[in-house]
C-alpha cells in the first residue's frame, strides 16, 4: 500500500511535526505502508535533512507537479491535519490538490481528510475549489466542533461524511522528559499576518515579570513555530531582547536551527506560554503545566479546557487578580486526569485513519 500526506509547509515546525507523526503512524500501521510527505513548498534544508533520517520520502506539490500527480493516481491520499481549510490557502495548492483526489478516487484509492482545522472560507472561487475537493473524499475527519461547523457552512451537503475526531498530534509518542537544572519558562507566541493573529511583546513581558515574582521563572526560552522572519522567527529575538534588558533574566530563542522535532524544543520547560496549539499539545504530551494566552482562545480552548490548562488575559484590567487567578488554576492540574485524557484523545485521534 503506498500513502500520501497533503501537510502544511515545513517553515512551520508545527506542520512538520504533524506530518511526522501522521507518517510515522501511518508505517507502523503494518502491510508495508509506503508513506510520501507531499508540501506544498519545498523544505528549508535542515527539515529535509530531518525527513531523510526518517526516511521519509518529501514530495514538494509546487516544485514537482507531474511527478506528485502521478504519485497520487497509485496512492491513497490523506489531506491534513492542521489548519487545513482556510481562506488562507493558495490557488495552486487547491488546484493540484482537487486533480491529485480525482486521479485517487479513478485509480481506486481512498481519499480522505483526516484531523483538519477548519474555518469559514470567504472566497468565492476558493469555497468552489474547497467544495469540489471535499466531495471527493470518502471520509471528513475534523478536530474539533467548531470545525465541523465551519466545514457544514461550507458544504452542508457533505454532513453524512464528516466525523468528529481531534487532532493527529495526539498520536505522537513524546521523548522521555529532561529534569530541567533551572526553572525554565518556554513561550512560544502565534504571529500569523494571514490570520490577522499577534501579540503584543510588552504584555508578555508583564507576565513573565509575574512567573518571575512568584517563583515559577528563573529563565526564558522562545520557542519559534514557524521559522520565517514575518511570523515567529523575528518576534522571538524581540521577545528574548526585551526580557533581557527590561527584566534583566537569561532569555533566548530556544531553536535558532532547524531540523529537529518541534516537541524536543519543550522537554526542559518547567511551565509553556504559548498561543500555539502545537505548543499547548506538546505540553500535554510532555506532561507540563501549560498557560495559551487570551488572543488565540478560539483556537486552543477546546483543547486546553480538556486537560484544565488556563488561559491567560493579557489584557486583564485587574492584572493582578488576574495572576492570582492563573496561579490558582496551574496548581490544580491533575496528573491523573491528563493520563486519562490523553489516552481518550489518542483514541480519537486513531479515527482519523480508520
Amino acid at each position: 500500500m503506498k500513502a500520501i500526506c497533503l501537510v502544511g509547509d515545513f517553515y512551520n515546525l508545527g506542520d512538520a511535526f504533524l506530518a511526522e507523526t501522521q507518517a510515522l503512524h501511518l508505517a507502523a500501521r503494518g502491510g508495508g505502508v509506503q508513506v510520501t510527505l507531499a508540501p506544498y513548498q519545498a523544505p528549508p534544508e535542515g527539515m529535509a535533512s530531518h525527513f531523510d533520517r526518517l526516511r521519509l520520502r518529501v514530495l514538494p506539490m509546487r516544485a514537482r507537479p507531474l511527478a506528485f500527480l502521478v504519485a497520487c493516481a497509485r496512492a491513497d491520499l490523506f489531506i491534513g491535519g492542521g489548519h487545513a481549510v482556510r481562506d488562507a490557502i493558495s490557488t495552486g495548492w487547491l488546484l493540484l490538490a482537487l486533480l491529485g483526489a480525482w486521479l485517487a478516487r479513478i485509480g481506486g484509492h481512498r481519499v480522505a481528510l483526516v484531523g483538519a482545522g477548519v474555518s469559514p472560507v470567504h472566497g468565492t472561487h476558493k469555497r468552489v475549489l474547497w467544495r469540489a475537493l471535499l466531495r471527493r473524499c470518502g471520509s471528513l475527519c475534523v478536530r474539533d466542533a467548531a470545525s465541523a461547523d465551519a466545514l457544514l457552512g461550507l458544504a452542508p451537503e457533505l454532513k453524512p461524511r464528516l466525523r468528529l475526531g481531534t487532532d493527529v498530534a495526539f498520536l505522537a509518542l513524546p521523548p522521555p522528559n529532561a529534569a530541567a537544572a533551572r526553572r525554565v519558562v518556554i513561550v512560544s507566541p502565534a504571529i500569523d499576518p494571514g490570520e490577522a493573529r499577534d501579540v503584543d511583546a510588552p504584555r508578555i513581558v508583564r507576565l513573565l515579570d509575574a512567573l518571575h515574582r512568584h517563583g515559577w521563572l528563573d529563565e526564558a526560552r522562545f520557542v519559534a513555530h514557524d521559522i520565517r522572519a514575518e511570523f515567529d522567527g523575528d518576534y522571538c529575538v524581540r521577545l528574548a531582547e526585551h526580557v533581557w534588558n527590561e527584566l534583566k533574566l537569561p532569555a533566548r530563542v530556544a531553536n535558532s536551527a532547524i531540523g529537529s522535532r518541534l516537541i524536543d524544543n519543550y522537554r526542559e520547560a518547567a511551565l509553556i506560554v504559548t498561543g500555539r496549539l502545537h505548543g499547548l499539545i506538546a505540553g500535554a504530551l510532555l506532561r507540563k503545566p501549560v498557560l495559551y494566552t487570551g488572543e488565540a482562545a478560539r483556537k486552543l480552548q477546546p483543547f486546553g479546557e480538556r486537560f484544565g490548562f488556563p488561559c491567560a488575559r493579557l489584557d486583564a484590567d485587574d492584572w493582578p487578580a488576574e495572576v492570582q487567578r492563573l496561579l490558582a488554576q496551574l496548581q490544580r492540574i491533575d496528573a491523573a486526569a491528563t493520563e486519562t485524557m490523553l489516552e481518550h484523545l489518542r483514541r480519537e485521534a486513531s479515527v482519523n485513519f480508520e
